[in-house]
């Protein structure tokens, strides 16, 4: 269960706005996608929640997010990630700062697929990579930034940890 559900048949845009929830605790995700979330330029994720099982957002296997200019700063996610990707996510220009992600990183990829195209990762603190590609997965990084990010954990490798049969797929950046 989730605090918002896009149904498969729904889309939904944030544009110009900044969702804020502050000192909260949860093990449920926050926003599930199952059909279309589109966060828009201008656009700030700062939730400053303890997530200590969910995802602040879940794109479902049928879901699609868009994400274009914003910030994404001071979340702590559970085990699955700030973002948990099991269908298709496209982040653009995105700046994500400050957050803490769980063991599967800033950015789960879990049998779906991310576009990462520009943007900047820095002061992020997590396990086991600021992106997990699970298998059977996709990741296309399209250039950005990945910096002063600190990463700890048994699978520890800094900024892409790549889990037996994933996939990644690199086109500039540093």
């Amino acid at each position: 269960s989730s605090f918002i559900n896009i149904d498969a048949e729904s889309s939904v845009q944030f544009s110009g706005t900044t969702i804020t929830a502050q000192q909260m605790n949860t093990t449920e995700t926050l926003i599930e996608v199952s059909g279309k979330l589109i966060i828009d330029v201008d656009c700030y994720i700062k939730i400053y929640v303890n997530l200590s099982g969910g995802s602040v957002i879940h794109v479902k296997p049928e879901g699609t997010l868009e994400m274009a200019g914003g910030e994404f700063s001071g979340n702590t996610a559970g085990n699955t990630g700030l973002i948990h990707v099991q269908g298709t996510t496209i982040i653009d220009n995105v700046t994500f700062t400050e957050n803490t992600g769980g063991s599967h990183g800033l950015i789960y990829i879990d049998g779906g697929t991310c576009h990462y195209n520009g943007g900047s990762i820095t002061n992020n603190t997590t396990i086991n990579g600021i992106f997990y590609v699970e298998q059977n997965s996709h990741f296309y990084f399209n250039g950005g930034t990945l910096s002063n990010n600190t990463v700890s954990g048994n699978g520890t490798c800094g900024g892409i940890y790549v889990n037996n049969g994933g996939n990644v797929y690199f086109n500039g950046g540093h």
